[in-house]
């Protein structure tokens, strides 16, 4: 029996040296790593997950080296002719423009960034950008274009236009502008995060909006514009919400229909703020109209006064929902709300098995996990999810180990309800 301890220790032992001696550490970042750096990371990379909650993530893929520490607020969208478009806000030369990688096989792999148009007043802000391609072909990008000087600010969400499959781009169109004067600096105000979704048929642009209403500024609330064919112009169709009272904050909208029928929208949130210490948490909304609007759900609680902002939504094929989000929680070497280049990292989480979404509550949603397995003291935020041809699809902007666009794969082929 003695010799017999002493054997499995001696095989517990040699287990463990094998495993200390097969980690690699991750190698530096390469000098003179360029924009046009665009491929897929070597095996030995990063190891490969086992698994979160039925989701397999294959190893991340570069989508985009654009170097440098900040983030890129990237979003990605499947063309009708199956590429990948992944544009996000950027400079050329100093100017402000939006840039872009395509993918032709699936996101594998990704061609060398180039600038698909420059910004119509480069006094102005060029970011939050989304893309929808219509059944006529026509891609439209909108994105936030500001000047909020205190003394005279200026906000829009406006639109450019390719009619040549993205080849080249135009001004299209105004969804909303602002006007702001007299307001006092720190006040919130203004238009963000843009997000189109076809709802009832029509196309609508869903963006966050804090402006003065009456004697009051509003901090960002939900508005939404539809698309009027025969005017060929944009048109306020109603608020999700307008709490002047300040108790809540519906920012960044992502929106889209579910498969049971209805629509769902993630923000970012200040409900549970002031109970808590969390800046922003992710909530969720549901509609069975897409007009009228209530409060579902927040589905990240973390233990500490962590926060979750930017999140993102997408439908599994049995059912479940995950959301994407960056946080500070378990972020080594920080504290909250630094910015969120210094201190976020992509987390999602899942909703469990056979939860009506439209009833579920905080317990219903699994504990949160990052698929990108960040570095510590390294950033990730920014996310954006869709499912393509059988592939869940998760993205996000990370400095880990230069300023880049990874992309996570897991097959959701096999998933039924």
């Amino acid at each position: 029996m003695k010799l017999r301890r002493i054997i499995c220790l001696m095989l517990a032992l040699l287990s463990v040296a094998a495993v200390l001696f097969s980690c690699e550490e991750k190698p530096p970042v390469t000098e003179g790593t360029t924009e046009a750096d665009t491929t897929e990371k070597k095996e030995d990379d990063k190891p490969k997950n086992d698994g979160f909650y039925g989701l397999k993530f294959e190893r991340p893929i570069t989508v985009a080296a654009y170097g440098g520490s900040g983030s890129a607020y990237s979003r990605m969208y499947v063309l009708k002719d199956g590429r990948i478009i992944c544009a996000w806000p950027s400079t050329d030369g100093g100017k402000r423009c939006m840039k872009a990688v395509f993918s032709e096989d699936d996101g594998k792999t990704w061609s060398k960034i180039r600038v698909l148009f420059y910004g119509e007043d480069q006094t102005k802000t060029l970011a939050n950008v989304d893309i929808i391609q219509l059944e006529s072909g026509q891609v439209l990008m909108a994105y936030r274009s500001n000047d909020r000087e205190a003394s005279g600010g200026y906000s829009s969400i406006r639109i450019h236009a390719s009619d040549d499959n993205c080849e080249t781009f135009y001004p299209h169109s105004i969804v909303c502008e602002l006007q702001q004067t007299g307001l006092k600096d720190g006040v919130s105000w203004g238009l963000w995060e843009p997000d189109f979704c076809y709802v009832n048929g029509k196309l609508t642009c869903f963006f966050a909006i804090g402006k003065t209403v009456y004697k009051e500024p509003v901090i960002p609330s939900t508005d939404i514009f539809e698309w009027d064919e025969a005017e060929k112009k944009w048109v306020q169709a109603h608020y999700t919400s307008n709490d002047t009272g300040k108790t809540d904050r519906n920012g960044m909208p992502i929106v889209d229909k579910l498969s049971t029928g209805g629509y769902l929208m993630t923000v970012e949130t200040k409900r549970f703020y002031s109970a808590r210490g969390s800046t922003l948490l992710p909530y969720l909304l549901y509609s069975a109209d897409g007009v009228h609007w209530k409060g579902v759900t927040g589905c990240f609680f973390p233990e500490n006064t962590a926060s979750g902002g930017s999140p993102y939504w997408v439908e599994l094929p049995d059912g479940r929902i995950v959301v994407a989000f960056q946080t500070d929680e378990d972020v080594e070497g920080t504290i909250y709300d630094t910015g969120d280049d210094k201190c976020k990292v992509t987390k999602i989480v899942v909703s469990n098995p056979g939860v009506d979404i439209t009833k579920a509550h905080s317990w219903d949603w699994s504990e949160s996990y990052d698929p990108f397995n960040t570095s510590l003291g390294s950033f990730g935020n920014w996310p954006g999810m869709f499912i393509h041809n059988d592939y869940l699809y998760i993205y996000t902007s990370t400095n880990d180990p230069i300023g880049s666009i990874e992309l996570v794969r897991a097959y959701v082929g096999d998933m039924k309800k």
